[in-house]
């Protein structure tokens, strides 16, 4: 017999969940690229007032905050789902075909303290590579 919470949430719902994190979070890294190239491309790409350049700088590192907080935040999200379906794999093993079990296994992602770090030695070398034109 199920219960009311199993039919209101299911293993699919899960995976489809954290999915969609993972999706979130390839497009957050997709924009810092793209911002990060582009602003840094944009200061080496003529001579710039020293104004137009900290403008430049400013404005990079107001989006890299914001986009490194959402990623870091999408990045916990996805390591409490996958938790849920590792807790949910334990428990349930039995009713998951054995054929996916590996499947669940391989699926690791990176702690968010590692997202972090990473998007903050991004957002390091853009900044000093925008400053660098101060």
């Amino acid at each position: 017999m199920t219960t009311m919470a199993e039919e209101l949430f299911s293993l699919r719902d899960a995976i489809g969940l954290y999915s969609s994190r993972i999706d979130l979070a390839h497009k957050l890294w997709a924009y810092l690229q793209v911002v990060a190239i582009g602003a840094a491309g944009f200061a080496w790409s003529a001579q710039r007032s020293a104004a137009v350049v900290g403008l430049l700088l400013a404005g990079f590192v107001i989006f890299a905050v914001g986009n490194g907080t959402l990623l870091v935040s999408t990045q916990r999200e996805a390591v409490k789902v996958m938790a849920a379906i590792g807790a949910y794999r334990a428990k349930h093993h039995h009713e998951i075909e054995t054929e996916l079990l590996p499947a669940l296994d391989a699926v690791s992602p990176w702690a968010p303290w590692r997202v972090g770090v990473l998007h903050a030695a991004i957002d390091l070398a853009a900044v000093i590579a925008i400053a660098i034109r101060l």
